[in-house]
């Protein structure tokens, strides 16, 4: 049976910015990765990064709220 691909899951969009998940495998989100690529969904793919890299002082745990903080400060960018 043929698989399909599917766009990953959006995390957050922000100020026009779309972040989505990566996965292991294909299969299982990976827990730090991140990308602005849609057509780059693997955790080890070039566009990929790993939110603990990402200069941002927040006072939250929360994923979404430290991507949205590194998008305010320019960290995340749209893709071209």
């Amino acid at each position: 049976m043929p698989l399909t691909w599917t766009e990953p899951e959006i995390v957050v969009e922000h100020n026009g910015v779309t972040v989505y998940h990566t996965y292991k495998d294909g299969e299982y989100a990976a827990s730090y990765w991140y990308t602005l690529d849609p057509s780059q969904d693997d955790w080890e793919c070039e566009s990929a990064f790993d939110i603990r890299d990402l200069a941002v002082n927040v006072e939250s745990d929360n994923h979404e709220d430290i991507l949205r903080v590194a998008i305010d400060a320019g960290l995340l960018r749209e893709q071209d």
